[in-house]
């Protein structure tokens, strides 16, 4: 049995990090953030379950030596590329087109469904929970107590396009507690326009 002192979370939420790095400031960035989170990438890529903590060095390292507001950019475009990946990888095709069908509310609630069920992709082992109109991530394994909340960004980006994709129309999503703010987990709102 795997131990879960090691929080393992899916492999998108660096190999999309380094993909957003990539499209908003350059190729030419890449070598030094891995180099300053100590993060060499593995031979044929990132394919396995990674330790939260490389993902948080990397979160923090691209917060270091890029600033916030670049660092925040490239969370959101990094949960926004996550979510498509999941959406093309994850969810099957003709699930996505029945769901933009249901009535909002009822999509809605298969879809929370759904993030519960798969949470191993941006949660690994934390327990996730979701409500009629929010997600909750208890022990978030990437929100290590880090000021610069650049892993709640990612979250909220990642549910923001699952939802407005799979729904069909605008959805806002916001953090309203975060461990990092020494709430007790990280809860997400969403709100269908």
């Amino acid at each position: 049995m795997e131990d879960v002192t090691v929080y393992r979370v899916g492999p998108n939420a660096i190999i999309q990090t380094i993909a957003a790095i990539k499209a908003l400031v350059g190729t030419d960035h890449v070598t030094p953030i891995l180099v300053r989170a100590y993060l060499r990438e593995p031979e044929g890529g990132w394919q396995d379950m990674v330790p939260s903590g490389q993902v948080n060095a990397l979160n923090k390292a691209v917060y270091d030596e890029l600033g916030p507001e670049t660092a925040m950019a490239i969370m959101r475009d990094a949960g926004r590329r996550t979510a498509l990946y999941i959406l093309e990888n994850r969810i099957p095709q003709l699930v996505q087109r029945m769901l933009c069908l249901l009535p909002r509310q009822v999509a809605c609630q298969l879809l929370l469904r759904a993030i519960v069920k798969n949470a191993w992709t941006f949660a690994g082992h934390a327990r996730v929970e979701a409500g009629a109109s929010w997600v909750c991530i208890h022990d978030n394994p990437l929100c290590p107590g880090q000021s610069n909340h650049a892993a709640c960004v990612w979250h909220e980006a990642v549910f923001q396009t699952l939802f407005e994709r799979v729904i069909g129309q605008r959805v806002g999503v916001h953090e309203t507690r975060c461990m990092g703010r020494v709430d007790p987990h990280c809860r997400f709102e969403i709100s269908l326009g």
